[in-house]
């Protein structure tokens, strides 16, 4: 019997450890690739993402890696015969099943720290590395097009060059963004990504604007700071970890608290000077969405455990629907028994999962919500033992 047992964990390893790493390759290859290409990020920023991207990546690849890991060490068996061999010996098909699933839970609890590790540091280490590569990508468009816009109208950057070290030659800009038209001898472009909201700096020197007023020079340095948004640059903030999760929700609460009583103190003021419009004044309609967004941040930070729990422990369930429908297929084929395993997870695991979480950060279900797809393999992959252990 033990030997039997090493044997199904090696296989489960084998095919565990090598789907893995295909899966992690092909992910960072995959975003290293986009942010090249397509975000026109320099090659060397692209690779310094390469760290960030192992955790997000590894979010989707444990639980497919263990789904694949027990669908072709099973799919194998059963297809082979020898569980039939076995349970002919007298040797209950549980108890291979067993080191597998505690194999399943160990992946699933490394699974839940990786799922921290993504939302807490990932997300937020690779938006400040995509924010400071930003500059070069910038120049890099600027020295190839010869001009930058953005989609909606707030800025409108040309050049006829860009020197070595970064100046432009001969800038001109317009946009919403600017208080008119105008143009410069040399330019300046800095992406100021140490600071607590990052920005990117525009200088202009020697040179002239337009707007309403008339015309207007400018020998000195005209400076500009405009956000990262209008040059399609996102910054992501991530999320609280495990451990931070209650300290950040009780100061969001007392935040909350605050303009509650601000609220409050508000009315009671105005209603004894005798103004009765005080629900409609900017003032309440501020506090308002204030309180609004401080509800929203709370959903979202206590949606954070269950949201990685249930994340981290589908890796088990994977697997505790994966054995019973790759020995119920019997066929020794390996990848028709994943995909087979694969497809019906794919088309009813992933949806459950999202209406749950989608209606867990609108507040119209619970957190515990998110389990719904987890549950719902749980049942099924009970289902499909109860029939395999009989017949």
């Amino acid at each position: 019997m033990k030997i039997i047992t090493r044997y199904i964990l090696g296989q489960v390893l084998f095919y565990f450890v090598a789907t893995l790493l295909t899966f992690l390759g092909l992910g960072v290859a995959g975003v290293i690739s986009k942010a090249t290409i397509t975000d026109g990020l320099p090659l060397y920023a692209s690779a310094r993402l390469t760290p960030y991207i192992l955790p997000q990546v590894g979010m989707v690849a444990l639980p497919v890696s263990i789904l694949m890991a027990v669908s072709l060490t099973f799919g194998k068996l059963a297809g082979s015969n020898e569980l039939i061999a076995l349970k002919a010996m007298g040797v209950s098909p549980w108890k291979l099943f067993y080191p597998t699933w505690i194999f399943a839970l160990i992946v699933s609890i490394f699974a839940v720290w990786v799922n921290d590790v993504a939302y807490s540091w990932g997300y937020t280490k690779m938006s400040e590395a995509i924010v400071s590569g930003s500059e070069a990508m910038l120049l890099g468009k600027l020295a190839a097009d010869g001009r930058f816009s953005d989609p909606d109208g707030n800025i409108t950057i040309t050049v006829s060059g860009v020197m070595p070290d970064g100046t432009l030659v001969q800038p001109a800009f317009s946009g919403k963004a600017f208080p008119g038209d105008g143009s410069a001898e040399f330019g300046r472009l800095t992406v100021l990504h140490d600071q607590e909201a990052p920005v990117i700096r525009i200088q202009m020197t020697n040179g002239i604007y337009k707007n309403a007023k008339g015309l207007g020079l400018f020998p000195q340095p005209l400076t500009f700071d405009l956000p990262l948004d209008y040059f399609g640059v996102s910054v992501d903030e991530g999320d609280p970890s495990l451990a931070q999760i209650p300290n950040v929700v009780r100061a969001i609460k007392a935040e909350k608290e605050s303009a509650r009583r601000k609220l409050a103190a508000e009315v009671i003021f105005s209603l004894a000077a005798g103004d009765p419009q005080v629900a409609g004044s900017s003032r309440w309609v501020e506090l308002r969405d204030l309180e609004y967004q401080l509800d929203r941040r709370i959903i979202r930070c206590e949606l954070g455990r269950p949201r990685r729990f249930s994340s981290g422990f589908s890796c088990f369930f994977f697997a505790w629907v994966g054995i019973p429908v790759a020995i119920w297929l019997n066929r020794s084929e390996p990848f028709i028994c994943f995909f087979a395993c694969f497809l019906p997870i794919l088309l009813t695991y992933y949806p459950l999962f999202m209406a749950g979480l989608n209606g867990a950060k609108e507040g119209t279900l619970p957190a515990a919500a998110c389990w719904g797809g987890n549950v719902f393999l749980g049942i099924v992959g009970y289902i499909i033992l109860r029939r395999i252990h009989r017949y």
